[in-house]
């Protein structure tokens, strides 16, 4: 399957400029449902990475459910867990380690050069 098939948008922090792109958010390729939202460095955009510990907060103030990032290791909490391997499109993409949503009965895997394993 390829990222393109999951309605890709690109993410950033809230109030960014409309072409800022620090995250890519997509359908869960298990349930195509639910959006997975996942953030990563470096950016392509070159802004700073998100403050993962300040996207939740707005969240949770702006009623918005945060439990479609994927899950974060608790020492990593407030930090970027995935890197930009390569690729500026949704055709390209590659990041890494793997997402992991299945603690919200979602998807595991991989986007490797736009494919989602």
């Amino acid at each position: 399957m390829r990222l393109t098939e999951l309605s890709p948008r690109w993410c950033a922090e809230y109030n960014a400029p409309p072409d800022a792109k620090q995250g890519v958010s997509f359908l869960c390729p298990h349930c195509k449902v639910t959006r997975l939202a996942i953030f990563f460095a470096p950016t392509i955009c070159g802004r700073e990475p998100v403050d993962i510990k300040l996207v939740h907060k707005q969240q949770i103030l702006s009623d918005q459910d945060p439990q479609h990032v994927g899950h974060l290791a608790d020492e990593h909490v407030g930090r970027i867990v995935w890197t930009r391997v390569n690729g500026e499109t949704f055709d390209t993409l590659t990041l890494q380690p793997s997402i992991d949503a299945s603690a919200w009965g979602c998807w595991h895997g991989h986007i490797t050069n736009g494919g989602v394993q």
